[in-house]
């Protein structure tokens, strides 16, 4: 079921985010109307007849704002071409993810690294843990230096469906990325990075 439309009026927008024939007001480009829908920009036309100082949005970062949206919208449209590369196998983002770390680390790692390097609560981490050991993807074993620590490792089975599974996701990674070259993924790697511990840091 589709949500309700978010309208927002007179946005003044920068010129760089604005198609190429948007209309000017003297050196100003006109105020936009906005249609957004879950997150993404569904219209965009020139408010007609309202000059570019009548902005009903007094003091808003629009350029913060377009930033956040096309990142939220870079999330869900991955998670639109990745879920059904894993849902017919019975996982979603968070689980694949925690196969591909065990996949990743074959001699085991411990369910707390496994939560720091998911960013998931260790509830969580435990719960999904579970799933997959029931769905014989993976095995808890003490740990060598430490038996009061639990290990997770792949079962073989489970290094089976991750092997059929990466070369799928990695495909679908390559086709959204390739429009970027090297430098430029560089670049938006460092601003990212930048952009993640400013934010961790609040």
């Amino acid at each position: 079921m589709n949500s309700a439309p978010e309208l927002i009026t007179q946005a003044r927008l920068p010129r760089w985010s604005l198609p190429a024939a948007w209309p000017m007001h003297g050196a100003q480009p006109m105020l936009a109307d906005l249609r957004l829908r879950g997150g993404r920009i569904e219209a965009i036309t020139p408010h007609a007849g309202v000059r570019t100082d009548g902005w009903s949005l007094h003091g808003a970062p629009v350029q913060d704002l377009v930033i956040m949206r096309l990142i939220k919208h870079l999330s869900a449209q991955y998670s639109a071409h990745f879920s059904p590369i894993v849902r017919p196998r019975g996982l979603n983002e968070v689980s694949f993810r925690t196969l591909m770390m065990l996949y990743a680390n074959q001699a085991g790692v411990h369910a707390s690294l496994l939560s720091e390097a998911t960013g998931e609560t260790r509830t969580n981490i435990t719960r999904i843990c579970d799933e997959l050991a029931h769905k014989g993807l993976l095995l808890r074993h003490p740990g060598v230096e430490d038996r009061r620590r639990v290990v997770l490792e792949l079962t073989r089975k489970g290094v089976m469906l991750i092997e059929r599974l990466l070369p799928k996701v990695w495909s679908e990674l390559e086709r959204g990325l390739r429009t970027l070259n090297t430098s430029e993924k560089r670049d938006l790697e460092r601003l990212l990075k930048k952009l993640a511990t400013a934010f961790d840091t609040f």
